[in-house]
């Protein structure tokens, strides 16, 4: 008598209820990973000298950096996950309040106790947009590169997710999909391996990154770009 395999097709909400806890279960491995290596100098991530060199190259240099100069701390490692300007919400409340303060201060409006608060502010908002604009000619100059990065990440990543059909399909193991996402499992050429560390994107020594640091990195490259930022696009059928 032949065997018969059931697959049983989940409902969208059971795929979504399942996508999240595969976000939980890699939060926590995230987590994990990040208490390992406050203890560890040299841990399975890129050794510090490495690190160091990379981040210390001219801005000509074969890597390409997305983060301005008010994006890094005084090591020269980038302060957050993304540059500021790549939230466009923040980029239009930051013109419009300089836009309102100066308009108030030109008025009138503020009073003595409170002017150099306010000149302050105006001129920290300055100072975002003035790093915003001079970055600007590097990202044009490097825009056929930053299209092709976006393109091999693309590549590299869409292997590694779980089609569509497993996920209707129900074959989706959450505590792998939290593994892909968390531990470094893609291998990076060179040249994005060096674009990655500048942009704060942990690689190991051999230079592999998760797929969430790659998937991080595209974002960039979509966001210069003008594409979707959404990485189920990348998900093959």
């Amino acid at each position: 008598m032949e065997n018969k395999t059931e697959v049983t097709t989940k409902t969208p909400a059971e795929i979504k209820k399942e996508s999240a806890k595969a976000n939980r279960v890699a939060a926590m491995a995230r987590a994990r990973a990040a208490k390992k290596d406050a203890h560890l100098k040299e841990s399975n991530f890129s050794k510090l000298e490495e690190v160091q060199t990379i981040m210390s190259k001219p801005k000509d240099d074969s890597s390409i950096s997305f983060m301005t100069e008010i994006d890094l701390d005084k090591n020269g490692n980038p302060k957050a996950s993304y540059p500021f300007y790549q939230n466009p919400r923040h980029m239009e409340d930051l013109k419009e309040d300089k836009r309102k303060l100066e308009k108030a201060v030109a008025a009138g409006f503020v009073d003595a106790d409170h002017i150099g608060e306010v000149k302050s502010r105006i001129a920290q908002y300055g100072q975002q947009l003035d790093a915003y604009e001079k970055h600007l000619p590097e990202m044009e100059k490097n825009i056929d590169r930053i299209n092709k990065m976006s393109k091999d990440l693309a590549d590299v990543i869409a292997p590694t997710m779980f089609t569509r059909k497993e996920m209707r399909d129900g074959l989706v193991d959450p505590h792998e999909e939290a593994r892909r996402m968390s531990e470094p499992i893609i291998e990076l050429p060179k040249e994005l391996c060096e674009t990655a560390i500048r942009n704060g994107v942990r690689v190991d020594s051999s230079r592999k990154v998760s797929r969430d640091g790659a998937t991080r990195l595209w974002q960039m490259c979509q966001r210069k770009l003008g594409g979707s930022t959404d990485a189920e696009y990348l998900r093959r059928d």
